[in-house]
């Protein structure tokens, strides 16, 4: 049997632990945060040591990539997002390695 959601019934956005509001979840808004950013730092520190002339641009591009990868797949259901992810990280790698002053 269907299910079926009256206004009053029907789960909000804020239902959902992905996207709650953080005041909401406030403990878990904060490890989220210090883990993203951990990665942001992170794919910045790769960007650099690849050699390229903007890590923190790219570092923060990267990053976006994977979080939109990662939403989409979720709220989807569709894994290809990072096939998609992966192509589009490849171009931007590419570009902005390829403009790398040379040591």
């Amino acid at each position: 049997m269907k299910q079926r959601w009256s206004a009053a019934t029907r789960p909000r956005p804020s239902d959902c632990w992905r996207s709650s509001p953080p005041g909401e979840l406030p403990q878990v808004a904060r490890l989220a945060q210090r883990h993203k950013q951990a990665f942001r730092d992170r794919l910045v520190a790769t960007a650099a040591e690849a050699g390229a002339a903007d890590p923190e641009s790219l570092g923060r591009q990267l990053a976006v990539i994977f979080e939109g990868a990662n939403a989409l797949a979720a709220s989807s259901n569709d894994a290809e997002a990072f096939t998609d992810a992966r192509r589009a990280a490849k171009t931007l790698l590419d570009v902005a390695l390829a403009t790398t002053p040379a040591r």
